[in-house]
């Protein structure tokens, strides 16, 4: 990137614009009204998470998984790993093995068409559509040889989607004068519910016959209400905003197909870009968006960071990752268990100087273990797709299909101006949705947890209860009147969330009952299917409060992967291992073997699998009587006892750290 591109960009950020927009702005500007993208670009993403959420057609199926059967079938996708091209099954083919060029053509030989597009909603998309005829491939109405054909499956950009397509419904094309008809329906919060803004039939295709995503030849073409497939369509769309009713605009596409209707894509602003006609709900939205933008936007705040970012890029940092690898820096410099010598010798390594003691690490040996600097800037190991965990709701979302293996969520809390927002998880409803409805809950179920959406090392974490005996809320231990606790939940100042408080398994319970003890367990996939590679039992103490998070000091056990045997337990206190054989608090032996190991180990590595193209994941579990409940799902995990772990999984962290310093030089 040239000086005067990054000068220019520093400059558009400067103006409000995030560094995502202000690189599609400065792409697309002289192709479009050039106010109208800056008025519109600049106040995006209305809302981080739903941008996230939206920003793919994957995962919008994720999320969407309730409405499934408005999606096509997807087949697989064109994706990367290590620098090179992957293509992974996904969920309407039988394999779970890696696909290929060829596999996609016996797949159009079954099918007779399949379709190609890309899986982000980008600006100018394009969608491509492959089908047979009388033995010969026609590629958008173009005849295609077989040879090329193969060439072409083997230069698929990365990120795209390999997918079922489906035919617009000849009386909708007829009565809209439309090759692709695809019916909008614009949803804007309004008094914290969504109001319909806007609805219209666009015709999504060119001349070409190539079927784009946006075009700024479409027109927006008034519905006609008598419609059967109007009226289905419309009634999927708002069973989609009543979902998100915190979502400040989504527009809901649907293709008015021969199969009824199916979902093209959700736009969570950009589309704003191409609309002919705002209405005055959009008015509205746009002003109160540009009015939080000018509260928000702090010159030198923004340049700082703008200039952060760019430096840890330089580094080969997410400026999220490097700001903790600097943090932590910190932290170690107040450690009294090492000297400043062995600081100073540790962090010219890329090690924190408390693993002088946990690795053994000398001059001669620090070469061969991984630098906590190194896999720190390995970050984002699962790419673009390790936000579908980043948010725990997003999380609880994402995999709808396992919500059995999920804590049953309640309520949603959104920190707000004026007064948080609580809102309903399904079967809950909205007339549930009130402090006084929580309280009720939890005098039904006793004891409930309330955690912060995105956060971790057991951060924001609250433990409800209700105290039958002396009528009281207690949270954390601490007692609550009910005007205490309303004051509680309208203070939160981050979004968060209610889920059941899980009970453990009895053999659990005994070693020790005042926290709720997990299981981690890291999953790999290396290209052969995920496969748990390790695995360690934390278990809290009464120090530590009410998580089990070895940052406060907890004690964490060995666990064999093949058997679920534990022992060999030590305490961690100021990031020193202290053997311990039995629990300080209850005095139960800190040994034996974890209850539905094998049912865990299958179902676990069949989540994994379902949550591809991730490769690197932790889960945290806690073993409960019937089974076992994910708690959170890890990105990127911390590493205790990295000299332990299998050689292959050292192995697989030098490939990365390799592979890393090739991106950095190319």
């Amino acid at each position: 990137m040239s000086k005067l591109r990054k000068l220019y960009l520093g400059s558009l950020v400067l103006q409000g614009f995030s560094y995502r927009t202000a690189k599609e702005y400065v792409s697309i500007r002289k192709e479009v009204n050039e106010k109208r993208a800056r008025q519109v670009m600049r106040l995006l993403p209305f809302d981080v998470t739903f941008d996230k959420m939206f920003q793919d057609l994957l995962t919008t199926r994720r999320v969407l998984w309730e409405e499934r059967k408005s999606f096509p079938a997807f087949y697989a996708l064109r994706a990367e790993r290590d620098g090179l091209p992957v293509i992974f099954p996904l969920d309407d083919v039988e394999t779970q093995e890696k696909l290929s060029p060829e596999t996609l053509i016996h797949l159009l030989d079954r099918e007779g068409s399949i379709y190609l597009r890309p899986c982000s909603n980008a600006l100018r998309g394009k969608i491509v559509r492959l089908e047979l005829r009388d033995g010969a491939v026609f590629c958008n109405e173009e005849k295609m040889e077989r040879k090329h054909l193969l060439r072409y499956l083997e230069q698929l950009p990365t990120d795209t989607l390999i997918m079922k397509g489906n035919l617009p419904e000849q009386r909708a094309m007829d009565r809209y004068g439309c090759q692709c008809p695809v019916l909008h329906v614009i949803f804007v919060r309004e008094q914290g519910k969504p109001v319909v803004a806007k609805r219209y039939v666009a015709d999504h295709a060119d001349n070409s016959g190539i079927w784009h995503l946006f075009s700024t030849q479409q027109q927006e073409k008034p519905i006609v209400e008598s419609d059967a497939e109007v009226a289905d369509a419309i009634s999927a769309a708002q069973r989609i905003s009543q979902k998100f009713p915190e979502a400040p605009y989504l527009n809901v596409g649907l293709l008015l197909a021969q199969e009824g209707p199916k979902i093209w894509q959700i736009d969570t602003g950009e589309d704003l870009l191409w609309q002919t006609e705002d209405t005055a709900a959009i008015k509205n939205l746009l002003a109160r968006q540009e009015q939080k933008k000018k509260e928000n936007t702090h010159v030198v705040l923004r340049l700082r960071r703008y200039g952060f970012s760019l430096y840890a890029k330089r580094k080969g940092f997410q400026d999220y990752m490097y700001r903790n690898w600097r943090r932590g820096l910190q932290e170690d410099r107040k450690l009294e268990t090492t000297t400043a010598k062995e600081k100073r010798w540790a962090h010219r390594r890329g090690f924190y100087s408390y693993r002088i003691k946990q690795y053994g690490l000398n001059e001669e040996n620090y070469r061969s273990m991984l630098a906590d600097y190194d896999y720190k800037r390995l970050r984002p190991i699962n790419g673009k797709y390790q936000k579908w965990l980043w948010d725990k709701v997003f999380m609880y979302y994402v995999l709808a299909p396992y919500q059995a293996y999920l804590p049953r969520h309640y309520f949603r809390i959104l920190s707000e101006e004026g007064g948080n927002l609580i809102l309903p998880f399904a079967p809950m409803s909205y007339e549930d949705a009130t402090v006084d409805g929580i309280e009720k809950l939890l005098r039904e179920q006793k004891q409930l947890v309330l955690k912060q959406a995105i956060g971790s090392h057991g951060k924001g974490f609250y433990k409800l209860e209700w105290q039958v005996e002396t009528q009281q809320i207690l949270v954390n231990g601490e007692p609550y009147t009910s005007a205490a606790f309303r004051e509680f939940l309208m203070a939160l100042d981050h979004p968060c969330f209610l889920s059941e408080f899980v009970q453990m398994h009895s053999q659990i319970r005994a070693i020790y009952s005042d926290v709720v003890n997990t299981v981690r367990l890291m999953v790999i996939d290396m290209g052969d299917g995920p496969k748990i590679e390790s695995s360690f039992f934390r278990i809290g103490v009464s120090s530590g409060g009410y998580t089990d998070n070895l940052d406060t000091g907890g004690i964490v056990a060995r666990v064999d992967v093949k058997s679920g045997q534990f022992g060999g337990t030590e305490i961690l206190k100021n990031h020193s291992y202290t053997p311990c054989r039995v629990h300080p608090d209850s005095g139960a032996p800190l040994s034996g073997v974890l209850p539905h190991w094998e049912t865990i180990c299958c179902k676990v590595k069949e989540i994994a699998a379902y949550l591809y193209p991730m490769e690197y994941l932790g889960f945290d579990i806690v073993i409960t009587q019937d089974g076992f409940r994910i708690l959170e799902v890890n990105t990127h995990q911390d590493l205790h006892r990295y000299p332990e772990y299998p050689q292959e999984v050292k192995d697989y962290f030098a490939r990365k750290c390799a592979l890393k310093e090739r991106q950095k030089h190319d």
